[in-house]
């Protein structure tokens, strides 16, 4: 994939400014800066290639993983699912399902609440439509819609923004490595 191949180029930059960066400044100053230099491209159409294959995903994710082991000063075998939490800092896998999961709340796919008036459990959730090839269940609004339908009752009630605020506090709670 051209997008994605050009993507871990310039996250291989920005890890090479990280490592200055932090010899240089305050661990809040590179943390400020990952978000500027790295974390803005990672997030850049993630809805769109971050479900294609999830090769793509993977080489996204050690490239990650590599930038927070320069943040947090950890050694290149050493686990980084706690700094990960520490920091305060989504992996790929989590950046998708937070982009994708924002966006179909966006779209207007029919609820099951809009196919009966009474109160039901899953009155919130998206109705999926069926369909018979692989490649719409890739689209975003459909794999949005299906992780969303996934996520605990918790997180679903309250309005869209609290949504969105409770499932970033939840993907940061258990650094996600694979969908």
């Amino acid at each position: 994939n051209y997008h994605v191949d050009s993507l871990c180029m310039k996250l291989s930059s920005s890890i090479f400014a990280l490592k200055r960066i932090r010899a240089i400044s305050t661990a809040e100053a590179t943390r400020t800066c990952y978000h500027a230099l790295f974390e803005s491209h990672l997030r850049y159409g993630i809805i769109f290639w971050g479900g294609a294959k999830q090769e793509n995903l993977k080489r996204v994710l050690v490239l990650q993983k590599r930038a927070l082991r320069s943040m947090a000063g950890l050694q290149p075998r050493e686990s980084c699912r706690n700094s990960f939490q520490s920091l305060g800092i989504l992996t790929a896998v989590s950046l998708y399902i937070l982009e994708t999961v924002d966006f179909a709340l966006k779209s207007p796919l029919p609820r099951n609440r809009n196919f009966h008036n009474y109160n039901t459990r899953y009155n919130s959730n998206f109705n999926l439509p069926i369909h018979r090839t692989s490649i719409f269940s890739k689209k975003p609004s459909y794999a949005g819609a299906k992780l969303y339908n996934m996520l605990p009752q918790s997180i679903k009630e309250g309005t869209p923004s609290t949504l969105k605020k409770r499932l970033r506090q939840w993907l940061a709670d258990i650094p996600l490595y694979s969908m």
